[in-house]
């Protein structure tokens, strides 16, 4: 009987250990989905940040533009100045503008870096989607592969089971 309890101790055991090598499958797979979905969510959310930079950045370029005419009409309007008061506030006023454009530019040239910063994660998290993807889809295959052979298992060590419960007294 000593013996009896021994093998059916082992045969319990590895039971229990191919019932969790079972279902641990299915949390495998959860889990490399979940990764896929966020890297889904991080890139999403990188694009919406470079469509807001660039978003940004053409406002920038849009008043850049409007100032620049703007400066065109001062400057025809101080060839029309009829006294040098007025020609000074004209010449100030554009030179004010002028000193803004530069600040626009430079805002714009860093919204620019900042757009192809942004790109470049973008790029590097499609590729970082794309190896998640396909380690996704392998470890979906090796854990359909795995189930049919641990159940095929299960079952053989079942039926040992049952065996051996028949032949206790």
């Amino acid at each position: 009987t000593g013996e009896a309890l021994r093998e059916l101790h082992r045969i319990h055991r590895q039971l229990s250990d191919l019932n969790s090598r079972l279902a641990r499958g299915p949390k495998m797979v959860q889990a490399a989905k979940q990764n896929v979905s966020q890297l889904d969510e991080k890139l999403e959310q990188a694009k919406q940040a470079t469509k807001s930079v660039k978003m940004a950045a053409d406002q920038r370029q849009l008043q850049l533009r409007s100032s620049e005419e703007n400066i065109l009409k001062l400057q025809g309007k101080m060839n029309a100045c009829s006294s040098n008061r007025e020609f000074q506030t004209l010449k100030d006023q554009i030179a004010a503008d002028e000193m803004a454009n530069s600040v626009l530019s430079d805002e714009i040239l860093e919204l620019l870096e900042k757009i192809d910063l942004h790109e470049e994660a973008i790029a590097r998290i499609t590729s970082e989607l794309e190896k998640c993807g396909i380690q996704r889809d392998s470890v979906i295959a090796r854990v359909d592969k795995e189930r049919g052979q641990l159940e095929a298992e299960i079952a053989r060590v079942q039926q040992l089971l049952d065996e051996s419960e028949s032949g206790l007294p």
